[in-house]
């Protein structure tokens, strides 16, 4: 009879976590998020936006629908990025074809209750690209950028 309840009770919590969406994003996932849109809107002139997870992998879908929410335009993921055959310091999308440029990060590091540093930036060829080092943290229950220090500039 117990074993009943306890089932009964564990199917129902799992309905519960079905019904709100699973798998729910992280405080990670929304830390990199605030980070990213930053990035993606400071360089719009170098094209589509590629966003590329460490070890140059796709983000995944969480991640991504945070950093698309609120954008204007096309941002693309790691396995969309190709060369461009005319130029081979250029690169584009293989889905469109329109120019790219890869938007990355590195590191997260929590440093205090609700504060976090990531280092991110982007690359738009051989000799482009920007390393900056973000503050983010929580302001009226959303995850925004506190500051940022420019890192490197190539």
């Amino acid at each position: 009879m117990i074993a009943r309840f306890l089932f009964i009770a564990l199917f129902v919590e799992s309905l519960a976590g079905c019904a709100s969406g699973w798998p729910q994003d992280s405080t990670e996932d929304r830390v990199v998020a605030a980070v990213l849109r930053d990035v993606i809107a400071d360089e719009p002139r170098w094209g589509t936006p590629v966003i590329c997870a460490p070890g140059r992998t796709d983000p995944s879908g969480t991640l991504l629908g945070l950093a698309r929410s609120g954008a204007t335009f096309e941002v693309s993921v790691c396995s969309d990025l190709t060369g461009d055959p005319t130029d081979s310091f250029r690169a584009v999308t293989r889905s469109t074809g329109a120019r790219a440029y890869i938007v990355f990060w590195n590191e997260v590091a929590q440093r205090e209750s609700q504060k976090y540093e990531v280092q991110a930036g982007f690359n738009c060829g051989p000799t482009c690209g920007k390393l900056y080092q973000y503050r983010v943290g929580k302001s009226e229950g959303v995850w925004r950028v506190l500051g940022k220090v420019l890192l490197s500039v190539s």
